[in-house]
């Protein structure tokens, strides 16, 4: 009868996703850091969840786990990187559940690329400039260039700083009067790479 009949109601009963994993920015200078995100598909249940990380790379490292807190979607971790002497690419994957979503995260070298004065011959005693030069902007904070002189008729400041966001820095170098013609070698040296030119 209609008084007996009973109604039957469906709960689906979703379980929480790795629905995405970011890092900001996507490149970086090896040696700067970076941000990762992971993005639930659902908020995180009571007592929240961890969700696993790897990389790929050795030169990109990551915490093995981040936990999101109950009723969050999403959490951050930090991702520390290496420096690198080529561009390099390294996978970030966050995995939960059995279940896992990739990102990546491309490291450019900072590399020393050149050295070079405005004059390769000058009359000793009178000044000239020596710059150098990077492969990509130095990252924040700069960065310091060695320079040295393997002789006392040329003086050069022993570092040269590069400024944030710069490819290329430029200093004043001094000269003495000297009785014959004298070949001067400068160098410069950055993460273990040199430059080298001569001033006569």
């Amino acid at each position: 009868t209609a008084n007996n009949m009973r109604k039957v109601a469906v709960l689906t009963v979703r379980s929480s996703a790795v629905a995405s994993v970011q890092v900001t920015p996507a490149t970086v200078l090896g040696s700067q850091s970076a941000v990762g995100r992971v993005n639930l598909t659902t908020p995180a249940p009571d007592g929240g969840l961890v969700v696993d990380l790897t990389s790929n790379n050795t030169n990109v490292i990551v915490p093995a786990t981040v936990r999101v807190a109950a009723g969050e979607a999403a959490a951050t971790f930090d991702v520390q990187t290496k420096s690198v002497t080529s561009q390099a690419v390294a996978t970030i994957t966050a995995t939960f559940n059995g279940a896992s979503k990739t990102t990546t995260l491309t490291l450019n070298a900072l590399v020393l690329q050149n050295l070079t004065v405005s004059a390769a011959s000058v009359i000793g005693g009178n000044g000239l400039t020596a710059t150098v030069t990077l492969s990509a902007p130095a990252p924040t904070g700069g960065v310091a260039v060695a320079l040295s002189s393997n002789n006392v008729a040329v003086t050069i400041p022993v570092t040269l700083n590069v400024a944030a966001g710069q490819t290329t820095a430029t200093v004043d170098i001094t000269t003495v009067a000297v009785t014959t013609n004298t070949n001067v070698t400068l160098t410069a040296t950055l993460l273990g790479v040199s430059k080298t030119t001569s001033v006569v």
